[in-house]
């Protein structure tokens, strides 16, 4: 996938400006899917809460996965 003028705010998530709305994709290393918030949302509240969602999915993610690891992507 590729993210070009995506800004990274977390290991799996990457956050644009759309015109509508913010394009938002974040997942875990084995899957990674869209989301639309509100442009109402700002920037900042958007970034806490994907990162906060970010920690507790790398936690359920080492529960379930114990054998791959959580890398963080660039």
């Amino acid at each position: 996938m590729n993210f070009e003028g995506f800004e990274q705010i977390a290991d799996y998530a990457w956050l644009k400006k759309g015109r509508k709305y913010w394009s938002l994709w974040a997942g875990n290393p084995f899957c990674i899917s869209n989301y639309k918030p509100s442009l109402e949302i700002p920037k900042e509240q958007v970034i806490k809460e994907v990162k906060q969602g970010q920690a507790e999915e790398k936690q359920r993610f080492a529960e379930q996965f114990p054998d791959v690891e959580w890398e963080c992507v660039a």
